[in-house]
């Protein structure tokens, strides 16, 4: 557990002697210090860290200041304590800072004697300092430093070199190497201008002191790096002195056990040296009363209505010539103060004038903050109708850089020629609005420039940001366009391998707009994350739009459906409109243009657009949904059998006629776009948008049928009459004959038409022979009878009016009869296929 530090000097100056022995009788501590130790004090201003660094450093417990009850003097007096870290045997000796508020402005002569003790008693002074404070002549310590340098030398006349060490704390980006440079000048500087004594006249700074520099990084910002550099200072003190870095004092001035008498002897000198006295009196007085008449002048400004106008101006806009009213109002406070502390002290007056322009600035602050808010949000407005004009409309990004304008500038090239510009613009602005040239103005510039700096940064990602999305968004406007032409070709298409096309045309669009995509936002200059993001977002939306066009064709499936059916029923092999024959199979046709439509629906039911699928996965999941989906047709045949060409039998009519499943075995329910029973209806539907097609056709072929047997071929007639020309003469001279000939004539044709020769032909020659020898007498017979009631009729007297020829009667009663016969042993049935009766039916 670490031992309790120990003051060993009081706030008021007075030494302890007991306190040094309390930190020496503590455990082991007589014996581990009597084989040698070594002394290490620290000095610094007030509220710098110097006992936090300690205490990391060599594990004391020194008092650190909280920071929840303000900035305060924390450390009075002189504390010592044991190192419990450090491997020799280590004093440590904590200072109480300098340039506190407690002592006042004047009360210097304390800080002097602490810091002359440290010096004259340590083997190693840490002199702890601010980075930013590095230059400056009282912030840095050079007065003290100078003051202890002259005191030291006249006082004690140092034989043995003391290390200083000078700590800088919070380190800034100027380069370390810099900041030592700066310090060795002051240094040398001090060293030079102080009086040394005779023996001491052509000493060098590095004759009596050993000037060793560090730095670490801040406190709170950068903690766990500060304190692993803490650790690895104290590392320093227990290395060996051959190391070039090692901070290990030799051997101790006394012993041990003389140590108490010649620190409270040191102190003593210390105490009564005149050379660290007080200020004096008129300096106290000048500082008092200069105080009191720059708070006088100060307050002229704030109760002023000038004051209260000039901020409400701010607020509205811009105030032209600012800086003038600015300085005006400045001159008004600090002439005043001028001429009535004109009479003390210089410094003090001077000191107290630059403390009363900075107030007066931190006053007026608000006003030019409002100003220059006003400014930045034009320079802001101006930056962004640059970009556009000189880059083109946001929405238009994409479309210019297809192009490849000639001299065209890309965004990122643009800004970083801009920033300059901008910053000149902020520059002009400042010097109107505030007298830049005054170091009372020097902070609030600063600050105010950060903030316009930051400002132009957020609005410029901003730009970027925008104008880079809006081109990523207009290279997936294009890629729509093209891989949703090319995604609804496929699908109109429908052939087997589909989505085996879909997804390798989804691989083809995802290379080649990352391409574009990459192309397109070069300009931006993003970086690798914003790429990778963009190309996966390219992907998501490239299969986006090809599931979405399957789900869509889906949707529209039954028009899909009646495409695929027209292809194959309305259009020959060769995909000229079908021309209807006598002889053609309507029914298997249109059996085929069936499956067609069936396969079509067996692709659209679910997407397979997933990662893992493949073309031999793909055939087998659709082939088993187009085998379910092949009991919707009614058919003498089984979906295999008829793939293979196999005549059917009973049973594979049974087995095909089973219902359809309740869901499609193996598919995931998010890629089911079509259920079964959302097929059943939408079969339904189809069947009945193509059954007049279907009708139309067998009418077609009925019509072709019919003008085939409806007369002779005009070669035989034209054979005939070349032939038969002796017959015809002797026809033509016996008309008795000739009638006879023609009765006959009309008479079997009249039965033919009525036996419907083709139709049964279709069965075969020898069934269909029989047919017709069976029904030749009945149609015979049937004709006579027609006419011979048509005959008796004619001679009625209501019909004698209306003669009807025995020749067209028999012939209108030829085509019914041939209708009849025609319904007698062919059907077209609910699906459009004709089935034939056998003749035992």
């Amino acid at each position: 557990m670490p031992t309790a530090a120990t003051q060993i000097v009081t706030f008021d100056g007075e030494y302890d002697d007991a306190a040094l022995d309390d930190v020496l009788r503590a455990e082991n501590a007589g014996k581990t210090f009597a084989s040698g130790y070594q002394i290490v004090a620290i000095m610094g201003p007030q509220s710098s860290g110097k006992s936090t660094l300690l205490n990391h450093a060599f594990g004391t417990t020194f008092r650190e200041m909280d920071d929840a009850l303000g900035r305060s003097q924390t450390t009075q007096g002189v504390w010592l304590a044991r190192s419990e870290t450090c491997e020799t045997a280590t004093l440590v000796m904590d200072l109480e800072g300098t340039d506190g508020r407690e002592r006042g402005e004047e009360d210097t002569a304390f800080e002097k004697q602490t810091a002359l003790f440290a010096m004259a008693t340590a083997d190693v002074l840490l002199v702890n300092m601010w980075c930013n404070d590095i230059g400056r002549e009282q912030a840095s310590g050079k007065p003290l430093l100078r003051t202890i340098f002259e005191v030291n030398l006249k006082v004690f006349s140092p034989e043995k070199k003391t290390m200083l060490l000078f700590v800088i704390r919070d380190r800034s980006k100027t380069p370390f190497e810099r900041l030592v440079e700066g310090l060795r000048q002051d240094l040398e500087s001090i060293w030079r201008g102080i009086t040394k004594p005779d023996r001491y006249i052509n000493s060098s700074i590095n004759d009596l002191f050993e000037l060793k520099f560090t730095s670490l990084p801040h406190y709170e910002h950068e903690h766990d790096l500060f304190v692993s550099e803490a650790k690895a200072l104290r590392d320093r003190f227990d290395a060996p002195s051959s190391d070039v870095n090692s901070l290990r004092a030799t051997a101790p001035a006394v012993p041990i056990s003389g140590l108490g008498v010649s620190m409270r002897e040191v102190w003593a000198t210390v105490k009564a040296n005149k050379d660290l006295d007080l200020p004096a009196h008129k300096i106290m007085v000048a500082t008092v009363r200069c105080e009191e008449i720059a708070d006088s002048a100060l307050a002229k400004i704030v109760d002023s209505d000038d004051l209260s106008a000039l901020l409400a101006a701010a607020k509205k806009g811009k105030i032209p010539q600012l800086v003038a009213k600015i300085q005006a109002m400045t001159d008004a406070a600090v002439k005043p103060y001028d001429e009535e502390a004109g009479y003390f002290v210089k410094d003090v007056r001077e000191a107290k004038r630059v403390d009363l322009k900075v107030r007066i600035a931190k006053t007026l602050g608000e006003v030019v903050s409002a100003h220059l808010e006003h400014v930045r949000d034009e320079i802001v407005d101006s930056l962004a109708n640059e970009v556009n004009a000189t880059l083109g409309d946001a929405s238009a990004a994409y479309a210019l850089g297809k192009k490849r304008i000639e001299g065209r500038v890309g965004f990122a090239e643009f800004v970083k020629s801009t920033f300059a510009k901008v910053d000149l613009q902020w520059e002009e602005k400042l010097e109107e609005a505030l007298p830049t040239d005054d170091l009372a103005w020097a902070d609030f510039v600063v600050e105010e420039t950060k903030v316009f700096q930051k400002l132009i940064d957020q609005v410029v990602d901003s730009l970027r940001k925008e104008r880079m999305n809006l081109t990523i968004h207009a290279c997936e406007r294009a890629m729509e366009r093209g891989v949703g032409g090319q995604t609804i070709g496929l699908l109109e298409e429908a052939p087997r391998d589909m989505w085996h096309r879909l997804r390798q045309m989804r691989t083809t669009a995802t290379e080649k707009w990352d391409k574009e995509t990459t192309d397109a936002v070069s300009e931006f200059e993003p970086i690798a994350q914003e790429l990778q993001k963009f190309h996966e977002n390219m992907r998501d939306r490239i299969t986006e739009v090809v599931d979405a066009k399957a789900r869509d064709a889906a949707t529209a499936a039954s028009m899909h459906m009646k495409q695929a059916f027209a292809r194959v029923f309305s259009k020959d092999s060769k995909g000229l409109p079908r021309v209807w024959r006598p002889l053609d199979d309507v029914a298997g046709i249109n059996k085929k243009a069936q499956r067609e439509a069936l396969r079509v629906l067996a692709l659209l039911a679910v997407t397979r657009l997933d990662d893992g699928a493949d073309k031999k996965s793909d055939d087998v999941a659709i082939k088993a949904i187009e085998t379910a989906l092949y009991g919707l047709i009614p058919s003498e045949t089984s979906f295999a059998e008829a793939q293979e060409g196999e005549e059917a039998t009973p049973s594979t009519t049974e087995s095909v006629a089973a219902s359809l499943p309740t869901e499609w075995e193996g598919e995931s329910d998010a890629n089911v776009v079509l259920s079964p029973a959302e097929c059943r209806t939408l079969w339904l539907q189809f069947e009945s948008d193509t059954l007049y097609a279907v009708s139309q056709a067998m009418a077609a072929k009925e019509a072709a049928r019919r003008a085939l047997t409806g007369g002779a071929p005009i070669w035989m007639i034209v054979l005939l009459m070349v032939l038969g020309m002796n017959e015809i003469k002797w026809l033509l001279t016996h008309p008795v004959t000739l009638f006879l000939l023609v009765a006959v004539g009309l008479y079997a044709r009249a039965i033919y038409n009525q036996l419907d020769v083709a139709s049964a032909m279709q069965l075969g020659l020898v069934p269909g022979l029989g047919i017709l020898a069976t029904k030749i007498i009945p149609i015979g017979l049937s004709i006579l009878k027609k006419l011979a009631d048509e005959g008796a009729a004619s001679w009625a007297p209501e019909s004698r009016e209306r003669p009807v020829d025995a020749v067209t009667a028999g012939t209108v009663t030829g085509h019914a009869g041939a209708h009849q016969a025609a319904g007698a042993y062919a059907d077209i049935t609910a699906d459009g296929v004709r089935r034939r009766r056998t003749a035992a039916d």
